[in-house]
């Protein structure tokens, strides 16, 4: 009993350094908003919020992100819209080259590419990149109907977001 309850003890502290850390950060629009994201991007943690308030963001270049396990958020779909109409660079809007991304509550209009192009976590395998799904499957590590069900799920996600 002792030993079960050394083991809690550790994983409640473990577990709480991890929601100590995370960081919640909350940017609105502005004329530096493309720096200001791009920079919040590139600084994320594992863990943390990136949270943009209600507005417009106005993008001459593409974004992108690289940081696993994080939340790039809006306020709303219809409340928190990354413009990349004036888009010189880039041959995408937003580019996530990392696993366990959420990408939520925000709008992407007018940009040079795809809007958003993930690889990572079963992602887009356009750029040469592996998501974990299919690594462990081609590793035989999964079950192939795991590997079904999650991609089923990834496709009716998607298609969810892009209906609404």
């Amino acid at each position: 009993m002792g030993k079960m309850k050394n083991l809690l003890l550790i994983t409640l502290l473990v577990l709480s350094s991890f929601s100590i850390s995370a960081k919640q950060i909350l940017l609105g629009p502005n004329s530096n908003s493309q720096e200001e994201i791009q920079e919040a991007l590139i600084d994320l943690e594992p863990g943390d919020v990136l949270t943009l308030e209600p507005g417009e963001y106005f993008f001459e270049d593409g974004i992108s992100l690289d940081v696993d396990d994080v939340i790039f958020e809006g306020s709303g779909i219809d409340d928190t819209i990354l413009h990349f109409g004036d888009q010189v660079s880039g041959a995408q809007g937003l580019l996530v080259t990392s696993d366990g991304v959420t990408l939520r509550d925000f709008a992407v209009l007018d940009a040079k590419g795809d809007a958003i192009n993930v690889i990572g976590d079963g992602g887009s395998e356009g750029g040469g990149g592996e998501g974990k799904m299919a690594k462990k499957a081609r590793l035989g590590q999964l079950e192939p109907m795991a590997v079904v069900a999650y991609y089923t799920r990834s496709y009716h996600r998607d298609m969810a977001l892009l209906n609404t």
